[in-house]
């Protein structure tokens, strides 16, 4: 096929019908009517408004939210701000009969389902544009920025092409967990390169250094350095100079966009936007790390109950600190990984070995050093050394013994001890402190019994390869 006619099929994909837009419509102006009708009658000093992509048109065929902003002058109490939206967003939903829950962000705010379409009731503030409140403040501004530069559907559906393509190969969301493109950063993207083959045609070029100033705040990308710094991609808010649109994206995120379009204009296929779904038992995973001939090892531990983006923070960083253990102690690692969800988290490092030798050569000062003297006092005895000091050349020697041979032991030590001083974060830390547990190889079968989104996300571990690849690549598009 062509990549015409696999945008062709691509866009029947993404874009709502007649009927889906009708609903939309109809939910968004019942939910806007309440939240309305709720500030008039308490005489709150605030305005209600639709937001986010049901606003701007831009949203994926079946999958949107209704995102309603609360917005109140800027020189609101934060206090009230939060009670009064809390409060209006509860009784929005108790009044319209759907189910809600607390979400916290930057502050807490109201999701909820009204006939199984998700709506969220944000607080924010009609900030002047620099003089910013809260972090949504300018919502308003990008919605109305980005109606104004792409008014035609074709435009829109560019967008959707683009959201779907970047969902299709895992680099779509700026949380922290994904670490990649935003909603309104896809946007931005097509109103610089005006369609979506054009900014995939310039993303297979390369993005690093890539700079984007749509409304020429700065004089070139050494001056946008200057207050953004080296990063991978800097977009310019439109809205905001001093901010970088793209500063969620991970250098990961944005080669992994890299490959995944330069393998698209290479090998066009609908499986970049809709990746086929794959049959995964539990044969299959005993399969794949049995015949690795490495040792992987994995610690769970109860999930810490903090917003999402605050636990996907202290999940990178506490991996890092636990891969460092293993690094510190040389045993090569292969790979790391983490996984959230249903009330666990877990670590997983793939490691060449979990044993080994026990025994190591260590390289000491040269002879006519002044550390020679310090260097035999510490290996002339004791029960490190095994043989030696001897001079090899002009340096000192010795086989002296490893402090750990066994990874599982080396993790346990470690688990038990003080996490904080080795780097762990201070919510991770206090949960496995609470308890833990270590599977090693076959042992991680326990986990993925118990969880089946943990065991697709073990077998795509396990694989590698991320599924555009797995599927764009190879002709035969069923493995």
């Amino acid at each position: 096929m062509s990549i015409d006619d696999i945008l062709a099929d691509a866009l029947r994909l993404v874009k709502p019908d007649r009927l889906e837009e009708a609903r939309v419509k109809t939910l968004s102006s019942i939910v806007l009517g309440k939240v309305r009708g709720i500030l008039a009658s308490e005489g709150v000093d605030a305005e209600a408004e639709i937001l986010g992509s049901v606003a701007k048109g831009t949203w994926l065929k079946g999958d949107y939210d209704i995102d309603v902003f609360i917005l109140y002058p800027p020189h609101i109490d934060r206090g009230v701000l939060e009670d009064l939206s809390l409060r209006i967003g509860v009784r929005v939903f108790e009044d319209l009969g759907g189910r809600w829950i607390l979400r916290y962000a930057e502050h807490p705010y109201v999701e909820g389902w009204v006939d199984d379409v998700r709506v969220n009731i944000v607080p924010a503030c009609r900030s002047k544009p620099g003089s910013w409140v809260t972090a949504v403040d300018r919502t308003p501004y990008h919605t109305e920025y980005v109606r104004r530069m792409i008014r035609s559907e074709e435009g829109r559906d560019q967008v959707r092409l683009l959201k779907k393509f970047m969902k299709g190969v895992g680099v779509y969301g700026a949380d922290v967990r994904v670490g990649g493109f935003s909603g309104y950063l896809c946007e931005l993207l097509i109103i610089s390169f005006g369609s979506f083959i054009e900014t995939i045609r310039s993303a297979a070029r390369g993005w690093r250094g890539l700079f984007i100033d749509l409304e020429g705040y700065y004089d070139g990308i050494e001056a946008a350095r200057k207050v953004f710094g080296d990063q991978p991609l800097i977009v310019v808010d439109p809205v905001d100079p001093n901010r970088n649109v793209a500063s969620p994206v991970s250098l990961t995120k944005l080669s992994e966009f890299t490959a995944a379009s330069r393998l698209f204009l290479d090998k066009p296929s609908i499986v970049f936007f809709n990746p086929p779904s794959i049959e995964v038992d539990i044969d299959s995973i005993r399969r794949a790390i049995e015949c690795r001939g490495t040792s992987i090892l994995a610690l769970a531990f109860e999930e810490p109950r903090i917003p999402p983006d605050t636990l996907w923070g202290e999940i990178h960083r506490s991996l890092r600190a636990f891969v460092n253990v293993f690094e510190k102690w040389e045993f090569r690692v292969i790979r790391s990984s983490a996984w959230s969800g249903e009330g666990l988290t877990v670590f997983i490092v793939e490691l060449e070995s979990r044993f080994i030798p026990g025994v190591k050569l260590h390289r000491g000062p040269p002879v006519d050093s002044r550390e020679a003297y310090r260097f035999l006092e510490k290996y002339m005895g004791g029960d490190i050394r095994v043989s030696g000091p001897w001079i090899d050349g002009d340096r000192w020697y010795v086989a002296r013994r490893r402090g750990y041979s066994d990874a599982y032991l080396l993790a346990m030590d470690v688990l038990k001890g003080d996490l904080l001083a080795y780097g762990f974060s201070k919510d991770i830390a206090a949960s496995i402190a609470r308890g833990f547990g270590i599977y090693l190889d076959g042992g991680l079968l326990e986990l993925a019994v118990r969880c089946r989104s943990f065991l697709e996300y073990l077998y795509d571990l396990l694989d590698g390869r991320p599924r555009w690849l797995r599927f764009g690549f190879s002709k035969d598009t069923c493995g």
